[in-house]
């Protein structure tokens, strides 16, 4: 072959190899982090099959992943009883709301499908009370309608509420809590409201939410199949929970 010809099929082979379809490919990493493992041995100490509580071991692993790295590190050496009570007693090693949360967790623990009926119970029950809220102000209560809190973040779990926010031209009305958490004012409060939740999706009132949440679960590394089956497909590096800086940073579901 020519000089020139061997040339250009090295260009070629370049050129293929550049722009193949893995070689942006996003890095997946397959192997549990440390808070993952930490969790999945709490599961396992409760005896609990990991097939069916995938979701209580995310939830147990962003609780954890919000310690200090030197607790999770010393967390990563127990195993046992031990693991259990010393999750529980880390108020010194975060903000207290993800000790109250792993608390929540162990002491009634859940399986994916209890999550799904969760699900189910409160999206039934925003439909309604978001439709509700706007036939009772003639279309003009709430104006907007977001949702936050653990459904957004992919968190959510059997013992979580739904955080929802409603914004009124016409005034501002005392916030409901429920299983459905309102958080309701007018369109002056708006920006407050949002920044105080930090994470929050505008949505249609009686929209269903599941979108949202798989999406949320996405960003875990965990695909919600259309059975409720839950599949792991990473282990995203994970990052501590920024703490909202307007005073507003947990709802009722967040106490034991």
């Amino acid at each position: 072959m020519s000089p020139w010809l061997c040339g250009l099929a090295a260009t070629l082979l370049s050129f293929h190899s550049d722009f193949s379809p893995t070689a942006y490919a996003p890095i997946m990493h397959i192997q549990p982090r440390l808070p993952d493992r930490i969790a999945a041995r709490a599961v396992q100490q409760m005896q609990l099959p990991p097939e069916q509580h995938q979701l209580l071991t995310e939830n147990l692993a962003c609780y954890v992943s919000n310690y200090k790295p030197g607790f999770q590190e010393e967390l990563d050496g127990m195993q046992g009883p031990e693991l259990l009570q010393r999750m529980q007693t880390g108020w010194a090693q975060g903000e207290h709301r993800w000790v109250d949360k792993i608390r929540r967790d162990l002491s009634k623990p859940y399986s994916d499908s209890q999550v799904q009926q969760r699900f189910e119970e409160l999206q039934g029950r925003f439909s309604s009370e978001s439709q509700r809220l706007v036939a009772e102000n003639q279309g003009a209560f709430p104006a907007k309608v977001y949702v936050t809190g653990s459904l957004v973040k992919g968190r959510f779990g059997a013992h979580s509420d739904l955080d929802a926010i409603g914004v009124s031209k016409n005034g501002y009305r005392p916030s409901e809590h429920g299983a459905v958490s309102w958080q309701l004012t007018d369109d002056k409060g708006e920006d407050f409201m949002l920044k105080s939740f930090m994470e929050a999706r505008q949505v249609e009132p009686g929209q269903s939410l599941l979108e949202i949440y798989s999406q949320g679960l996405s960003n875990k590394g965990l695909q919600l199949l259309p059975n409720w089956e839950i599949r792991r497909f990473d282990y995203p590096q994970r990052q501590p929970e920024p703490q909202p800086q307007t005073g507003m940073m947990w709802s009722f579901a967040d106490l034991p």
